[in-house]
């Protein structure tokens, strides 16, 4: 646009030049109309009094912006020039990258307090005169928000909490070296896309916390959503393929029979499974489930017209019920099925299930399920049965499997896809690294089928992946790959630290085993001393005060009068046979009973005392 010569128009037509210049101009991405406004008089130089016409209600965000550009400033959004000029923004800039670097989270209130930071820091502080007092000028609680608006490199994103073992788990360092394996697979095998499967177990949680928005009319107030009653937990099981095909599909419910109101599900290729429990056990898994996904396996075999003996892979969780060593090997030789377990708590990244199809099928179930309130266990089956529907066949989408398989990069040629959107470390600040060494990890479950207490055992993967397959714990489903991989520590003053832990735990365990020795000598000992006194003592003297005609009490009443004097002679002669031990160890005598001895009646008892005082 060529530059105008400065001949003042009349009202209509400068109005109308300053609402058409603004279109001729060159526009980047994200200018407001102030900023295109500011240009024009400026560049095109244009007078000011058009535009002020033109857009009487930006008059005060058009003056700003001006005296903003005249100053070297940046343009707010609304026209507003920040408080930070150009030099002072970029030095915020490069506090939030060193921060990013050190692996700390940064949000509203730690870029305010920055801000403030270099506000005060400055060495030319422009001090304003207010009607109160003289104050440097304060970053408002909006400031990060329009900072970032005018920044194009900064980004927000909410972020959910997370455990630190999967902080530890979601990285390059962790994730890569089992994705090589995978990828060294794919190139031997050559799998079909076909027969990669991946299952994993999602519990029916029903929400108690939903909120849906309800339409009434003024005066009418709606009553709250009936949430829906709590039940032992019941668990879906699918088993999805790479072409986005799926195998029968398990509910596992926690009683012994099939309820009639679920038995609608069988005609959904649903088989239900009653065996008193909720969740997937290892039995539950190898007798009943895995032989129906073996003979659907071979079935699709023949169907694509593949060899019998063409390799198939199933990528699974490494959690306690599939730890079944033996019987993968199994299924490994028989069935040509090559089986691989991915890093522990990196399922969230990693697994192919955990990305679409579950969410989808929580989402339906949850929005679909309405009870309306009833109590019956009936209804309350109804509804769910009819949510389960709904929710299995979102789940089983084809469109959701398949971008869930590539995103995941477990296919041949596609790791990058996962590594790429993955921190290389583990984004952790420096204290959380140097706690980091009470966090323990899982390393899949033991190669040996055996669970063993402990720390789990630590596999060992090859630093080259061109070394032979026996060194690749044997690639060959014949010996069964069930793989897991527990990530390196993060320096070695971590090791050093948790060894000293160990030292100081293997300290406290040999005292109290010393402790414990002196205790059990101290026992022997008295127990040595009492035996001595009871062979000291002879057996004439017990016959003599348990056997004697004296002790035959008659249920008269004098008897009772001499009683008291006995019971004293009893206690004379116990007391000082016991008084070297602390604790009284039962004796022969004390388990004679004399049938000749009549005891008291309860009639006598209220009259002479309880039964307490004859025993």
């Amino acid at each position: 646009m060529a530059k105008m010569v400065k001949l003042l128009l009349s009202t209509e037509k400068g109005i109308q030049v300053a609402k058409d210049a603004p279109e001729l101009i060159e526009t980047q991405p994200g200018d407001t109309i102030v900023k295109q406004i500011v240009r024009c008089i400026t560049d095109e130089q244009i007078p000011r009094r058009y535009f002020i016409d033109a857009f009487p209600e930006r008059r005060t965000a058009i003056t700003a912006a001006i005296k903003a550009f005249k100053e070297g400033r940046d343009i707010g959004v609304l026209g507003r020039p920040p408080i930070l000029n150009l030099k002072e923004s970029k030095e915020l800039m490069t506090r939030i990258e060193n921060e990013n670097i050190a692996g700390a989270n940064l949000d509203t209130d730690d870029v305010n307090q920055m801000g403030q930071d270099i506000l005060n820091n400055k060495k030319d502080i422009e001090i304003k005169m207010n009607s109160k007092e003289n104050e440097i000028n304060q970053i408002s609680r909006f400031f990060a928000y329009n900072f970032r608006n005018r920044q194009e490199r900064l980004k927000t994103k909410i972020m959910k909490m997370r455990e630190i073992k999967r902080i530890l788990a979601e990285c390059q360092e962790s994730i890569k070296p089992l994705s090589d394996l995978l990828q060294k697979l794919h190139n031997d095998n050559n799998y079909k896309p076909a027969l990669i499967f991946n299952f994993d177990e999602t519990p029916i949680r029903l929400s108690s916390s939903l909120k849906r928005l309800i339409y009434y009319i003024e005066r009418y107030f709606p009553s709250p959503i009936p949430a829906p009653p709590r039940m032992p937990n019941a668990t879906i099981l699918p088993c999805v393929s790479s072409i986005g095909a799926h195998l029968t599909t398990f509910l596992i419910w926690p009683s012994m029979s099939i309820p009639p109101e679920l038995k609608d599900l069988l005609a959904y290729n649903i088989q239900i499974i009653c065996e008193g429990v909720g969740w997937v056990t290892k039995k539950m898994l190898v007798e009943t489930i895995l032989p129906v996904w073996e003979k659907e396996i071979i079935e699709l075999r023949q169907k694509l017209q593949l060899p019998a003996d063409s390799r198939a892979l199933i990528l699974l969780d490494s959690h306690g019920s599939q730890n079944d060593i033996p019987n993968w090997n199994l299924i490994g030789k028989r069935s040509f099925i090559d089986v691989v377990t991915f890093v522990s708590h990196s399922t969230a990244k990693c697994q192919p299930l955990d990305q679409y199809p579950n969410a989808a099928l929580k989402r339906v179930l949850n929005r679909t399920f309405k009870s309306k309130g009833s109590p019956k266990i009936k209804d309350i089956r109804e509804s769910l049965c009819l949510a389960i529907i709904d929710a299995v066949n979102a789940a089983l989408e084809r469109g959701g499997i398949v971008r869930s398989f590539h995103e995941c990069g477990v296919l041949k040629g596609e790791q990058n896809n996962l590594l790429s959107v993955l921190p290389v470390k583990p984004a952790l600040t420096q204290q959380l690294r140097e706690n980091a060494l009470v966090i323990t990890r899982r390393s899949g479950f033991p190669i040996s089928g055996k669970k063993k207490r402990g720390r789990p055992p630590k596999i060992q993967f090859p630093a080259s992946l061109e070394q032979p397959a026996k060194d690749l714990m044997s690639l060959r489903s014949a010996d069964c790959i069930c793989l897991g991989y527990k990530r390196r520590r993060l320096n070695s003053d971590i090791e050093n630290s948790e060894n000293q832990i160990n030292e100081k735990e293997k300290d406290i365990n040999i005292d109290k085993e010393k402790d414990q020795s002196i205790e059990k000598e101290k026992e022997m000992t008295v127990e040595k001393e009492i035996d001595q006194d009871l062979n000291n003592l002879s057996n004439d003297d017990f016959e003599e005060l348990f056997y004697s005609e004296e002790s035959v009490i008659p249920d008269t009443d004098d008897s009772y009068q001499q009683l008291e004097k006995s019971e004293s002679s009893m206690s004379d002669i116990s007391i000082p046979l016991f008084k070297k031990r602390k604790r009284r160890r039962p004796r022969q005598c004390d388990g004679i009973y004399d049938s000749s001895i009549n005891k008291p009646s309860s009639n006598d008892c209220e009259q002479h005392g309880s039964m307490d005082e004859f025993s």
